[in-house]
């Protein structure tokens, strides 16, 4: 029976649409409204699931992200706008989706979701949602799910297309579909990525987590679905578990089993190293800025030609094609060599630059690895102009 006080008048009123549609009613509303989901991550695909679960009623959403807003962000980032400029993504959110819709409970958390927090957050939710931009924490999401038999949605983006895929748990799973991760991942901040697409895929993945609150539609589970944006193409793939996966097997084995979060653990330790390695081979624009008047240093751009074309800060040109692969940065590739000698001298301090901070870290490797003294402009040409932009106002 239906809690004659469930809803207040605006609410009634606001939800009208669902209510009226057979398959939702007023039942329907009040589960979604009885619902809590967590979105982890409010970047691109974040914003369009975070909206449109607030406009449907969804009771209790949480939304985690540690990261702040950039510039580059507003490009499909539309829960943000420029007031947002260096504020926490998940707090910002909420802010917003409160002026959309007051009656819901938001909770934001400005923190990684990380071993040490994510069993007993997901614990607390009837499905959870991965707007995230990296496997690593896929994995800790899917594990843990498993463990406490909640389902999850996924969703990627790459350029011009996407994929979307739910894991219940008596479907297969993430490492059934990716039993590792690709060994050099490209996010957003690499490869770029058309500003709607996220829009797209987003709002596939707030339909799949209605759907599966309600109960309606086609079952979800074990498929994994492939868009292609350019041509407006949607494929759907079947999925299976997988024997050699070992969460979905030892889960069969035993019923009782609790998958170990040590090798999560190792996967972000592994990242935390990594990351730290690269802030050493880093600078930030601010402390360039600082340093461009008072120390002698060469400027290099490594983007491509046409990108140069466009848009600058100065500084050496040579493209990062022309670095990246090793093999022909020996001793008889005298020409490279020799063009990298008359642009980059060995007593000055060599500062990279791209657009987003990634290609530059290669080349600064490289750089380093021929006795040159470099550095990567942290965040690229994205931190640089939000920077500017900031100080303007």
């Amino acid at each position: 029976m239906i809690d004659t006080h469930l809803f207040n008048a605006q609410e009634w009123s606001r939800y009208a649409r669902h209510i009226q549609l057979p398959q939702v009613g007023a039942s329907g509303q009040a589960t979604l409204k009885q619902s809590r989901v967590l979105i982890v991550g409010a970047g691109g695909l974040g914003a369009p699931v975070s909206l449109y679960l607030a406009a449907a009623g969804i009771g209790q959403l949480t939304i985690i992200d540690h990261d702040t807003v950039e510039l580059s962000n507003l490009q499909r980032q539309i829960t943000f706008n420029e007031n947002d400029l260096g504020l926490n993504k998940a707090q910002q959110a909420k802010e917003h989706l409160h002026t959309l819709n007051s009656d819901i409970n938001i909770e934001a958390i400005g923190q990684r979701l990380e071993t040490s927090n994510a069993v007993a957050l997901i614990a607390k939710h009837d499905l959870v949602v991965d707007c995230t931009d990296n496997f690593t924490t896929r994995y800790l999401i899917n594990d843990c799910c498993h463990h406490l038999s909640i389902p999850w949605c996924f969703a990627s983006i790459h350029q011009f297309s996407g994929q979307l895929a739910m894991f219940t748990p008596e479907s297969a799973c993430f490492r059934c579909l990716f039993p590792s991760a690709p060994e050099q991942p490209q996010n957003c901040n690499d490869a770029g990525v058309l500003g709607v697409l996220p829009g797209l895929l987003g709002t596939l993945q707030a339909t799949q987590v209605i759907k599966y609150l309600l109960s309606i539609g086609n079952k979800p589970d074990n498929q994994l679905l492939i868009v292609d944006a350019l041509a407006l193409d949607f494929k759907s793939i079947k999925l299976k578990q997988s024997q050699h996966c070992a969460v979905c097997h030892e889960q069969r084995l035993d019923k009782n089993y609790k998958p170990s979060l040590k090798n999560i653990d190792a996967e972000i330790s592994k990242s935390v190293t990594t990351e730290a390695n690269s802030h050493e081979a880093e600078i930030s624009p601010q402390d360039w800025l600082q340093l461009k008047d008072s120390k002698p240093h060469v400027l290099l751009d490594v983007r491509s030609h046409d990108e140069r074309r466009f848009f600058h800060i100065g500084g050496e040109h040579l493209p990062v094609e022309q670095f990246i692969n090793r093999k022909e940065m020996d001793e008889n590739d005298t020409h490279l060599l020799d063009l990298i000698k008359s642009k980059l001298p060995h007593d000055r301090l060599i500062v990279c630059y791209c657009q987003s901070g990634s290609r530059s870290l290669k080349v600064q490797q490289v750089l380093t690895d021929l006795g040159l003294n470099a550095v990567s402009l942290a965040g690229g040409l994205n931190a640089y102009c939000s920077l500017i932009s900031a100080e303007k106002k």
